[in-house]
């Protein structure tokens, strides 16, 4: 942009431009280096993959490559059938695990009673029964004189 305006004025036209344009100072900046990496040779195998085969092969190994297409047709059929039986009695055996009654545990559960530490039945009659006498007791009222400071 500066060089532009320098050529368009016919006094400066002639003259040397450096004391217009601007002086950068060279920096040398150092960078890392990149380690170039080595590329592993292949191994190269002496004969070529097998290609897979066709369908045609297939059939032909199986032997429903000669057959009429009502007996292929009905050998699928029957393929078919087979693998929803299967698939059937999968689901059915899963919807099943529901209802089965969770495994016992190896250790009985033991009851308070058993254990010895526990209250016998005429300890618990005499604690319910202190218990009912206490709520049937008529509870003090509090007067509104008392509320207030």
């Amino acid at each position: 942009m500066i060089r532009r305006e320098l050529e368009k004025d016919p006094e400066l036209k002639d003259e040397n431009w450096d004391r217009f344009l601007p002086h950068f100072k060279n920096r040398n900046v150092q960078r890392k280096k990149v380690k170039a990496k080595k590329a592993k040779k292949k191994t190269k195998d002496v004969f070529p993959p097998q290609p897979t085969p066709r369908k045609e092969d297939l059939q032909m190994e199986s032997g429903e490559y000669f057959l009429d297409e009502k007996e292929r047709a009905a050998r699928q059929r029957v393929a078919k059938r087979e693998a929803q039986i299967a698939k059937s009695a999968e689901k059915r055996r899963e919807r099943a695990k529901e209802y089965e009654p969770p495994a016992a545990s190896s250790k009985p559960k033991k009851r308070k009673s058993e254990e010895g530490g526990g209250e016998s039945a005429k300890e618990i009659a005499e604690r319910l029964a202190g218990k009912a006498a206490a709520a049937t007791k008529p509870k003090k009222q509090r007067v509104a004189s008392d509320l207030l400071l």
